[in-house]
C-alpha cells in the first residue's frame, strides 16, 4: 500500500536564490524567498493497484475495488514540468497526477526517475505550455554541515492545498 506522508525536501539550493534577496536584516528568514517557493510547491498524486473489498449490503455482499492511494509535495524545478518529488510518494503508482498550486490545473505526470536509497523522484508533467513558476536546481548542490540551519516544504496530511 502508499504510503501517506509529508515531502520533506531539503532546500540547501536555495544559497542559490539568495542573490536577489534583500540583506537577512531586512528579511527575518534569511535568504529563503518564500513566495517564489510557495509558487512552485505542487502536490502529487499517486493511484496503485486496486484491491478488492467486500461491503455488505441490506440484501447481499458486494465486491468492490478500492485503490490504494498516496499524496505528497513536490517542487516543480524546470519550466517543461520537471517535478522533484520524493520516491515513496510515488512507490508502485500506475497513475501520478500533479496539482498546481492557486487554481492552475491538475496535470498527469510519468515518473521519469526514482531512487529509493535516496527517497528522491523525478517526474515529468505531460502539458501543452511551458510553466512559469520554477525552482530551479543549482549546478552543484552546496555542502551542508552539522547542525546547520535548512528549509524544509510540503503540506503533511493537506490534500486539499491549493
Amino acid at each position: 500500500m502508499l504510503r501517506v506522508a509529508p515531502l520533506v525536501l531539503v532546500l540547501g539550493f536555495l544559497s542559490s536564490v539568495s542573490a536577489q534577496t534583500p540583506p537577512a536584516a531586512e528579511n527575518p528568514f534569511g535568504s529563503v524567498q518564500y513566495g517564489r517557493v510557495d509558487h512552485a510547491t505542487v502536490r502529487v498524486f499517486a493511484v496503485g493497484d486496486v484491491s478488492p473489498r467486500q461491503i455488505r449490503g441490506a440484501r447481499a455482499v458486494h465486491t468492490v475495488g478500492v485503490p490504494e492511494i498516496g499524496h505528497g509535495t513536490g517542487v516543480l524545478v524546470d519550466p517543461r514540468g520537471v517535478v522533484v518529488t520524493a520516491a515513496h510518494v510515488v512507490e508502485r503508482a500506475r497513475h501520478v497526477a500533479v496539482r498546481l498550486p492557486d487554481g492552475g490545473g491538475t496535470f498527469p505526470a510519468i515518473v521519469v526517475s526514482r531512487d529509493d536509497t535516496l527517497d528522491f523522484a523525478l517526474l515529468l508533467i505531460h502539458a501543452d505550455a511551458a510553466f512559469e513558476h520554477v525552482l530551479p536546481l543549482p549546478e552543484a548542490a552546496p555542502v551542508l554541515a552539522v547542525r546547520q540551519t535548512v528549509d524544509a516544504i510540503g503540506y503533511p496530511l493537506d490534500a486539499s492545498r491549493e
